[in-house]
């Protein structure tokens, strides 16, 4: 009894300082709510409705009242408008039925009230009203009013009238069939009893909103408020151990709340936990004196069931979560702006790669106890099912393939043929999905825990100013190689893909393909290299903007590589491809660097035909792909150096014959740069300025 009063003792502190920082100021701001009101004939609904816009009932009063709006000084509870939306009790019959429909669907609450003197309006709730409402608007909350409440002694009195009307006992079976039903209360309005409470529990249930939350019917929290729960409890879990010490507990209390927990609050919880029947179980393999992810649901459940949902809310909103446990659309606004006509890409930066390499490769791999191969020990790994961990607070579905155990369940063949993926496998995923989709990868990141904005997420490679037309080459870390073949060639094709995945896979290619692998450059830095194979007939798809792909952004190569035999054929893939245009005005294949690989029995490379020459002189000629060291080293040698030109750190001026200022745009801006530099020195120190001209004036005499 002694830990269950700390712990509400500490929850009535929260309450109590929940009020004290003005919580509808930070988070509600104002809020307009509008309840409908429902029920049978002679319930009380117009009666409830005026008995709160006047202190005396009038003698007569009509069947239905207009909409009744309370400002938010009129109520005193939360910073909210109210508008109470009155309903005669034939709205259910057919003559009304859009009347119906248009009104609970822009209910954000509904009251249904029954007569506790009669039981056939309790019947009526389940038969009739209930049924309806769950059909038009299935996530609306529902709240069982029983009126007339002045009238229970003389119920009561009644043999006839059993004690099943009261709201206790009603409002269990409608729970346990309609998952809107929340809380359920008795008022009346002629005598005024309870009619502020219920205005106070609607408010409730449309701002701090218990289906969510809660399954009132399996007494157990969300599947979604479990996946938002793990995301918070991983970003406070500084150390990443998979559990809370103290300190990351008062932490979670001061950035949320603005206030500490005491010694006593903190004991108070982890008794609270000690206790509980989920942690008894696993209590021997866990450090009863921190807080796991199991703890930390419980402490919500228990909030959540001492009706104090606003403390669960506070947490949520303050971690970006709406109303429907989704993250906030404007963590997601897309902010970068990348021009592919310029060469620019987009990467992940080493923020990014280093949240994926700790918080989730090293937090949730798993030891490999094999070796991969005979001379290569592997340590940690990832499986599928570490991988599904991971993306555990990713609410994913995928409208193709139904529920996924992961989003990248069907990538895995991309980097490997094995069950597991290593540390560089698992950076080189995101590299790939990033190629087709940044702003999805940023999603993805936020869900799992990241904290960072969308710019230092990524960089954007070849970045440009409009301006003055300078364009930087950073960096580059990930490169896209595209290697295709002429018709006569598509096994072979295949055949460089089953090296590169070191599989024994027997089937030929028939689609587009990507493989993401590493290659070492001298200076000892791996590279991502996203190789894609794709056939002569599938050039189209590559090139080509189609009218669906829009708004997609299309593959962007940094080579294409072209496998063939004849030297006619290669030329007539040259000429449809560079008939493919991108938009009206580009073809993209064109305007690509090119490099071939010719396989031939003759032993010596061919000269290339003069009208093939001028797209491409890079030329390897392979007499067998068996030897797949010496075809790899071609293919190395072949891209390495256009490769090595994109890793320019100085400026590279985009010149124009036209334009004398953008000719000469570096000498103006390093000048310009250096004047004003000099000038603000000067400006600082006005004293040092006044010597200066005093020994110019000596100097010329004046």
């Amino acid at each position: 009894m002694r830990t269950m009063e700390r712990f509400l003792l500490a929850i009535i502190n929260l309450e109590k300082l929940y009020q004290l920082i003005s919580f509808r100021k930070r988070i509600m701001k104002q809020r307009k709510i509008r309840i409908l009101v429902l029920g049978d004939a002679q319930v009380g609904k117009t009666s409830w409705i005026t008995s709160l816009v006047s202190d005396n009932q009038p003698d007569k009063i009509p069947p239905v009242i207009d909409p009744v709006v309370f400002s938010e000084m009129f109520l005193h509870t939360f910073q909210v408008q109210t508008v109470l939306i009155d309903t005669p009790s034939n709205i259910l019959e057919k003559e009304n039925e859009f009347k119906f429909r248009e009104e609970v669907l822009a209910a954000q609450v509904i009251l249904l009230l029954y007569d506790l003197s009669n039981y056939s309006t309790i019947e009526s709730m389940e038969k009739n009203w209930m049924k309806q409402i769950e059909k038009e608007n299935p996530n609306v909350p529902v709240i069982i009013i029983g009126n007339k409440r002045d009238m229970l002694d003389e119920i009561q009195s009644q043999d006839k009238i059993p004690d099943g009307n009261r709201i206790e006992k009603v409002i269990v079976p409608l729970i346990k069939k309609f998952k809107q039903v929340q809380m359920g209360f008795e008022c009346s309005a002629l005598l005024y009893q309870s009619i502020s409470d219920v205005i106070y529990g609607a408010h409730r249930a449309v701002l701090f909103p218990l289906s969510p939350l809660y399954d009132i019917r399996e007494k157990t929290i969300t599947p979604k408020f479990e996946k938002a729960l793990a995301r918070i409890f991983r970003i406070c879990d500084k150390d990443n151990d998979n559990k809370w010490n103290d300190e990351e507990l008062r932490d979670l209390q001061f950035e949320v709340f603005s206030h500490d927990l005491s010694g006593n609050d903190i004991q108070g919880i982890k008794q609270l936990i000690r206790e509980d029947e989920v942690i008894n179980q696993d209590k021997n393999s866990s450090n009863l004196n921190e807080i796991t992810f199991e703890g930390f649901k419980i402490l919500q459940k228990k909030c959540v069931e001492l009706i104090k949902m606003q403390i669960c809310w506070a947490i949520l909103r303050h971690f970006n979560y709406d109303d429907k446990l989704e993250l906030d659309k404007k963590l997601f606004k897309d902010q970068l702006i990348v021009n592919q006509d310029y060469g620019q890409t987009v990467e992940l930066s080493g923020k990014a790669r280093l949240f994926l390499t700790r918080q989730c490769f090293e937090r949730f791999g798993s030891a490999l106890d094999r070796k991969s191969n005979a001379d290569d020990l592997i340590g940690q790994v990832l499986y599928k099912k570490n991988i599904t961990d991971i993306f555990f607070p990713y609410p994913f579905k995928d409208e193709k393939q139904g529920e996924l155990e992961n989003p990248f369940q069907y990538l895995l063949p991309i980097v490997t043929n094995k069950d597991f993926i290593i540390q560089e496998e698992w950076l080189n995923l995101w590299a790939y999905k990033t190629r087709e989709d940044y702003l999805d990868v940023y999603k993805k990141l936020v869900y799992l825990g990241y904290q960072g904005s969308l710019e230092e997420t990524f960089l954007i490679t070849n970045t440009t100013n409009c301006f003055s037309q300078i364009q930087k080459m950073n960096q580059r870390y990930v490169f896209n190689v595209c290697l295709v073949c002429t018709d006569d060639c598509s096994d072979e094709l295949f055949t460089i893909l089953k090296k590169y995945k070191k599989s024994n896979e027997k089937d030929v290619i028939t689609k587009i393909t990507d493989f993401v692998t590493n290659i070492k450059f001298e200076n000892g830095k791996k590279k991502v290299i996203i190789f894609t194979f794709a056939r002569q007939n599938d050039l189209r798809d590559l090139f080509e903007q189609q009218e669906e792909q829009e708004n997609k952004i299309m593959r962007k190569f940094d080579q294409i590589g072209i496998l063939f035999k004849d030297q006619a054929q290669l030329l007539r893939l040259i000429e449809e491809a560079n008939e493919i245009k991108y938009d009206k005005h580009h073809s993209k294949f064109y305007e690509c660097p090119k490099f071939f690989i010719q396989l031939s029995n003759k032993g010596g490379e061919d000269q290339l035909n003069p009208n093939i020459k001028q797209f491409s002189k890079e030329l390897c000629t392979l007499k067998s792909l068996d030897d797949f060291e010496s075809l790899h080293k071609s293919i190395y040698n072949l891209i390495e150096k256009p490769i090595k030109g994109l890793h320019r750190d100085y400026i590279q001026i985009i010149q124009s014959q036209d334009n004398f200022f953008r000719k000469n745009i570096y000498h103006i801006l390093v000048g310009g740069g250096i004047l004003g530099a000099l000038g603000i020195v000067l400006w600082v120190n006005k004293s040092s300025l006044k010597q200066i001209l005093q020994q110019f004036k000596k100097g010329m005499g004046f």
